[in-house]
């Protein structure tokens, strides 16, 4: 053996490589795999790796696969070209796909990011089909899982979540349960991945979007990171370590899980750790981010249409099965209508486990009006009127808050509340007995039926849970 051929099966890439191969092969051979390569050092080292360990006789098992997404125009065409030329040079098959993405978001009601992950894993699901492969790699490596981690800890994720990535994991569509993604580069640093490239005399395109720092993930990688190992040298080994641990226990949740499915058929009586997680998976089986809100309030709500990401979705009672609807416009239909009058009080029960004590109260009694809480709001009693009706919202709602001088669309004040798409869907709202929206539940309440100096009767609204 040459030196170079040494010094590249001694890398610690190539050897991280090789071991997760074994994984999956125990007895050796090759079978076709497909290999994920956006033209980045990370992507481009894991095909240079894959073509060193397959020698050129058996190179027509490596499948490449290059998705274009069209956000960064020239950029984006340079990419793709570059992919294609380090293929031809290095004997292997390419596979291009492409989608204006920006373009197909803004009628899916999802995000950019999540409509690109979609379109990319939309085309690597019908590729890994074609070709006959049930392996696709990925190039993330150790920085990406530590981002990973982060950006789903400030989003409140689960222990699942917080694991981070596998080595070997299923792939996230429904009907492509026998596709694996494998990620042998985990153990890697980037700065390792770099090195190895340069020690190829290798180059690699940069997306220049990675030194932005309007991104959370650039700035966990470009601000939190440093600053956390300038607090605690070390802390990404740390970090890693917490993961490992995090992960065993998760594999403890999911063993629980499976025994009591076959013991018990009544997802209602589970315990809420095994709830939340079967839902969690259901979520993940759909191609879906299993955020809290989303899976607390299928949890808790049975048969209760939720939005989540653009998908409209509801969970039978005693079942854990997802149903995905196919309307396109589905909100809640829960609702509750109340009749009041003067000195009436009562207390309701809100689908959901919320309770809500409805009181109309003499102006008098300023003193007790006055111990306003967060939970709690005041309104001109004259001018709701009865009867009253809780519901959820819905699109094309409008509702004008205390100080504007118009009504608003609902949809708008969200955006610019910054409230998140699946919890739209479940906060509530009251409408007086015109129909008109007087409150919205954690926003300001509405200019017209706001107390006034002639106001005789005060609607008193309290969430007791």
């Amino acid at each position: 053996m040459d030196m170079a051929a040494h010094r590249f099966e001694q890398h610690f890439c190539v050897r991280e490589c090789r071991r997760v191969l074994s994984l999956l092969w125990p007895t050796g051979g090759e079978k076709t795999i497909c290999v994920a390569v956006s033209g980045g050092a990370d992507s481009v080292a894991l095909l240079r790796v894959l073509c060193g360990l397959y020698p050129v006789e058996k190179r027509h098992c490596l499948k490449v696969l290059h998705f274009n997404h069209h956000l960064r125009g020239e950029e984006s065409d340079r990419d793709e070209q570059f992919v294609r030329r380090i293929c031809r040079e290095w004997g292997v098959d390419c596979v291009v796909g492409e989608k204006d993405v920006a373009a197909s978001a803004k009628g899916s009601g999802l995000s950019v990011e999540m409509q690109a992950r979609e379109c990319r894993y939309r085309f690597f699901s019908e590729q890994l089909q074609r070709l006959g492969s049930s392996l696709i790699f990925m190039g993330h490596h150790g920085g990406d899982q530590l981002e990973l981690f982060f950006l789903r800890l400030l989003r409140g994720a689960s222990v699942e979540g917080l694991r981070g990535m596998r080595a070997i994991s299923e792939f996230p569509f429904s009907n492509q349960q026998d596709i694996r993604i494998v990620r042998p580069f985990l153990n890697c640093t980037h700065q390792e991945l770099t090195d190895f490239l340069r020690s190829e005399n290798l180059s690699w395109v940069e997306d220049s979007t990675n030194s932005q720092q309007d991104a959370r993930r650039n700035k966990i990688r470009h601000s939190l990171l440093p600053l956390l190992e300038e607090i605690q040298p070390g802390v990404s080994q740390t970090l890693s370590r917490t993961m490992e641990i995090l992960g065993v226990e998760s594999d403890f949740l999911d063993q629980s899980l499976e025994r009591q499915r076959k013991i018990c058929s009544d997802f209602e009586t589970w315990h809420l750790a095994l709830r939340r997680r079967a839902v969690a998976k259901e979520l993940i089986r759909l191609g879906l981010v299993p955020t809290f809100e989303s899976v607390e309030f299928l949890v808790k709500n049975p048969e209760c249409a939720h939005s989540c990401q653009g998908r409209n979705l509801y969970r039978e009672k005693n079942s854990a099965a997802l149903i995905l609807q196919k309307e396109t416009t589905c909100w809640n239909d829960d609702q509750v209508v109340v009749e009041l009058k003067p000195n009436d009080a009562c207390e309701i029960t809100l689908p959901g486990n919320a309770a809500l004590r409805c009181e109309v109260l003499p102006r008098e009694k300023a003193g007790e009006i006055s111990r306003k809480s967060d939970d709690q709001e005041l309104f001109d009693f004259s001018a709701v009127g009865s009867p009253i009706v809780f519901r959820h919202w819905r699109k094309g709602d409008h509702f004008q808050p205390i100080g504007m001088a118009h009504p608003q669309k609902l949809q708008d004040i969200f955006v610019n509340q910054k409230i998140i798409h699946e919890q739209r869907h479940q906060l509530w709202l009251a409408e007086d007995q015109n129909g008109g929206i007087f409150w919205v539940r954690n926003l300001r309440i509405s200019e017209k039926h706001k107390l006034r100096q002639d106001t005789n009767w005060v609607l008193r609204l309290t969430f007791l849970s």
